[in-house]
């Protein structure tokens, strides 16, 4: 069995996709499919370059899998459903 899924997620600040998005990965950090870290813009001036107008971005590695308004679909589409393994 390996390890869950360590994703990275630029955010914005008072960004209202950024809170949407954390809730829907809520339930894969509980089911220990992902661990989070999360990159806020203000804190990280090259991120700020390379996504101001992106956010929320998620990353896996240096590979960015999905940004902006993320649905439920594409997150399982790109996760898999809560709770697989």
């Amino acid at each position: 069995m390996s390890g869950p899924r360590q994703l990275r997620v630029v955010t914005g600040r008072d960004c209202e996709l950024c809170a949407e998005l954390l809730a829907r990965l809520d339930p894969y950090v509980h089911s220990g499919q992902v661990t989070l870290e999360l990159l806020p813009l203000d804190d990280h001036p090259a991120l700020r370059a390379a996504h101001l107008f992106r956010v929320p971005v998620v990353l896996e590695g240096s590979a960015e899998l999905m940004w902006g308004r993320i649905e439920d679909t594409e997150l399982s589409a790109v996760l898999g459903e809560v709770g697989a393994s």
